[in-house]
């Protein structure tokens, strides 16, 4: 006969550091497990004091509000029937190295699992666990886990591009035979990515019975059904009899398990997510959920960028409008005397489809001024390379200025390609607290503005920034082509470089000209110097600059 055990499984996205804020959302789970019932409430990892930065961990003061969050929760719990599971700061002295632990709190008592029970891989931690109904009891099962029928698992796993795939419900490395499974997870956006979500629960033949939404907050509960120990033994042992098994070494005794006739008026499940279809989905619910965090959990409310009427900017506005609301959104039009009037109509058109304010400064005036500031030095040539990032200055100081002013923040709107490569100005166009297209090629741009367009009522960019070709417009003509491969071609072997770890020789054999591989490796070696001045990403991908390729700042002449 199996168990049946009310699980919630709550899917929080902490903000890191702030003990106070995130117990409440705690408190709130545990509420709303209550009501409904709940035997456990399982939580993800650091769901009080989210992901903690090395820093942190040498603040005495931080500890004091942690301990003081902890010891509150404790509290709280006094006197419900919800048992909760989550990680945390274990209790340590000032000097000693801190650890996480994984913690059962239930009605005012704490559990803390032994660390020889847990299994720490690919940033989750797995804890197996024993439901007993015969003397109603929570179990932490130490290896090789004889005795569990119910396995937790607190993650705080990442977004790392394409479509996230379930996570696998039985590792016969780390449970002796297939078990029921509780998987909870961050979601949200984090300092170096955004947390997936999806949180679940499976059965014993890893069917899927509820899952989270991805990326946000999210709360389930399930019902789930545990064979008894006694059952497990004998398969365990394959001839009925029972096998030995290592003491538990933590016990906590739990109140019967609420009856049936209590859970009349309470659903079994909490319902399944409707995830999204394609990459684009993912990325752009990524994307939004990342840049809304990183704003909100930095202390600020509205951003700014500026509005070329190219397609870069055009996205980051699109994302930020989602983001933030249109009324946290300002977009500054800067030209100059090479801008040409399709790009201002272009980027007023996408305002207006947004809804954000926009300001127009033109900076020809202002260019001439630093011409004339400079005579004294040396005289500006028209159409140069310092004309040209004189330019992006400009529109970087104004950005800044505007930022400062009105207490918000600037984004920048460089793409994957570009940061690869170099191309773009040194505290000019990389100016900005988060650039949140760091992390996607050219063509994933168009990709993903195409699919932005089919969000909501749909054409919130306009279909000439589709269809004009991508320029910097510093100069008379100017063309990105003019001094990059063509994008599908620079994208396919940045794909090889970055994605699958080619070499020249690699490249060369795939048949692309030796001209082009050289200038690409070279330029992406060579511009290592402008990638760690610039801002921090939204990692979307396996092969993010933020996470991953950290090339030398020396570079060799010969390469």
């Amino acid at each position: 006969m199996e168990l049946v055990v009310r699980v919630a499984t709550s899917q929080v996205c902490p903000c890191p550091g702030n003990v106070t804020k995130n117990l409440q959302q705690m408190l709130c789970a545990l509420r709303k497990a209550q009501e409904q019932n709940c035997e456990l409430l399982v939580f993800p990892r650091w769901p009080l004091t989210g992901t903690c930065h090395p820093s942190w961990l040498e603040d005495f003061g931080f500890f004091q509000s942690h301990q003081k969050a902890f010891t509150q929760l404790l509290s709280e719990s006094s006197g419900k029937n919800t048992a909760m599971v989550f990680s945390t700061l274990g209790f340590c002295l000032p000097g000693h190295s801190p650890f996480e632990r994984v913690f059962l709190v239930h009605d005012g008592s704490v559990c803390l699992t032994d660390p020889r029970s847990l299994l720490f891989s690919r940033g989750e931690m797995v804890a197996h666990v024993q439901v007993r109904n015969e003397a109603p009891a929570i179990v932490f099962s130490p290896p090789p886990y004889p005795l569990a029928n119910l396995e937790i698992t607190l993650a705080a796993k990442k977004y790392g591009g394409g479509l996230p795939q379930l996570p696998s419900w039985w590792n016969p490395e780390t449970s002796g035979l297939p078990l029921p499974r509780v998987f909870a997870n961050l979601g949200g956006g984090a300092e170096e990515g955004v947390f997936t979500g999806m949180s679940m629960v499976q059965d014993s033949s890893g069917e899927v019975l509820a899952c989270a939404k991805p990326f946000v907050e999210d709360f389930l509960v399930s019902e789930v059904f545990v064979e008894p120990l006694s059952t497990l033994q004998a398969k365990l042992r394959g001839d009925g009899s029972s096998c030995g098994a290592c003491a538990p070494p933590q016990l906590l005794q739990l109140p019967p398990f609420p009856r049936p006739e209590k859970r009349e008026n309470v659903p079994a499940f909490s319902g399944m997510a409707k995830l999204p279809d394609c990459v684009e989905g993912f990325q752009f619910s990524a994307l939004v959920r990342g840049i809304r965090d990183f704003v909100v959990h930095s202390g600020f409310q509205r951003v700014v960028l500026g509005l070329s009427g190219g397609i870069d900017s055009a996205l980051v506005a699109t994302l930020a409008t989602f983001a933030l609301g249109k009324q946290n959104v300002f977009g500054l039009l800067m030209p100059s005397t090479f801008s040409s009037p399709g790009s201002v109509s272009d980027a007023l058109h996408l305002a207006e489809n947004l809804g954000i304010r926009t300001f127009t400064l033109p900076i020809a005036s202002v260019l001439e001024e630093y011409h004339q500031a400079l005579l004294p030095a040396f005289s500006v040539e028209a159409f140069s390379l310092t004309q040209q990032n004189l330019q992006a200055r400009i529109r970087g100081n104004l950005l800044m200025a505007f930022a400062n002013h009105h207490q918000c923040l600037v984004l920048a709107t460089g793409n994957k390609s570009e940061v690869a490569m170099g191309y773009s100005t040194l505290y000019g166009d990389t100016v900005g607290a988060l650039a949140p297209l760091k992390d996607l090629f050219k063509g994933q741009v168009y990709r993903l503005a195409r699919y932005a367009n089919k969000v909501g009522k749909g054409d919130w960019i306009p279909e000439n920034t589709f269809q004009k070709a991508p320029s910097a417009e510093l100069a008379p003509g100017q063309k990105d082509e003019d001094s990059l491969p063509p994008y599908t071609i620079l994208d396919e072997i940045l794909g090889h470089v970055l994605d699958q770890g080619w070499d020249r020789l690699q490249l060369l054999h795939r048949g692309y000209e030796e001209e082009v591989v050289d200038k690409v490796l070279g330029l992406l070696r060579k511009n290592e110097f402008k990638r760690r001045q610039g801002p921090p990403g939204i990692p979307v991908s396996g092969s993010s600059f933020d996470r991953s390729h950290v090339f030398s700042l020396l570079v060799p002449p010969e390469m």
